[in-house]
C-alpha cells in the first residue's frame, strides 16, 4: 500500500489508528481502530456526519457514546506486547467496519439521536 497516494487527512487517520492499536496493545490495525481515529477527528467528514445526526446540544454526548462503543470493541481484541503493528488485510475486518457503521446508523435512524445520546 502506497500511503503517499492517500490524502493528508487519510494518512493522519491511519497514523492515529496505529497509535490507538498500540495504546490498546493490539497487533493489527482493524476497522474499529480506523473508525475510532475518524470519530476522534471531530473536524473531519465523520465528525461532520455525527454532528449533523445529533440533536441540538447533544453533539458531545453522541461523540462520547460512539467513542465508548468503539473502545469497548477495541478492548475485546487480543492484546500482545512487542512486535510491529500492521494494517489488517482481511476481508473480515472490512465486513466488521461495515457492521459497526450500520449498527450506529440503525441506532440513529430507529431510535433517534436523542435516545442514543441518552442510552448511556
Amino acid at each position: 500500500m502506497n500511503l503517499s497516494k492517500f490524502t493528508i487527512k487519510s494518512q493522519k487517520s491511519l497514523a492515529d489508528a496505529q497509535n490507538i492499536a498500540s495504546e490498546y496493545g493490539n497487533q493489527e490495525i482493524a476497522a474499529e481502530h480506523v473508525l475510532y481515529a475518524l470519530v476522534k477527528q471531530q473536524d473531519g467528514i465523520v465528525g461532520a456526519i455525527i454532528k449533523k445526526s445529533a440533536a441540538t446540544g447533544q453533539e458531545d454526548m453522541l461523540f462520547s457514546n460512539i467513542s465508548k462503543d468503539l473502545v469497548s470493541e477495541i478492548e475485546k481484541k487480543v492484546k500482545v506486547s512487542g512486535g510491529n503493528i500492521s494494517l489488517s488485510r482481511t476481508y473480515k475486518d472490512f465486513k466488521q467496519f461495515r457492521k459497526i457503521g450500520k449498527k450506529f446508523e440503525r441506532r440513529l435512524r430507529f431510535y433517534g439521536t436523542y435516545t442514543y445520546c441518552n442510552s448511556r
